[in-house]
């Protein structure tokens, strides 16, 4: 067994080699005794740093920013949608079976008539490994 590192810059150095291992020469039984570097794609996108918010058409939705307690107020009613999006905003959408709540492209759910928040059921994703 390895000795405890004594500093911050001996427990990084560690983590980094056995990341290193980890990723590039360790192999793993899920991807049939490959190891993960073996699959890894880089992606074409180019990262810059900063996480923007999504952005709305205001002439289709309404515009709302999520309160600390992960709510907000549509129509005078206070409703909860999630803790996850505190201070972001979400657009509503005024559908016949009640108003549809997004982030962005992702639909959170739908608030009925009744002033409930209903969440989409979830379908189980069917795992695809690449080769």
């Amino acid at each position: 067994m390895k000795p405890i590192p004594h500093t911050a810059q001996e427990l990084s150095l560690r983590a980094a080699c056995f990341q290193k291992e980890y990723n590039s020469e360790r192999p793993h039984e899920s991807l049939e005794m490959n190891s993960p570097v073996d699959y890894y794609i880089p992606s074409k996108r180019l990262w810059e740093g900063k996480l923007y918010s999504p952005e709305y058409d205001t002439s289709s939705c309404e515009v709302r920013k999520v309160g600390s307690n992960g709510c907000v107020w549509v129509r005078q009613n206070e409703i909860y949608l999630t803790t996850a999006l505190p201070g972001e905003y979400v657009g509503i959408r005024e559908k016949e079976e009640g108003r549809e709540i997004f982030f962005g492209p992702v639909k959170l759910g739908l608030i009925t008539p009744e002033n409930m928040f209903v969440q989409p059921k979830l379908r189980p994703k069917k795992i695809v490994r690449r080769r």
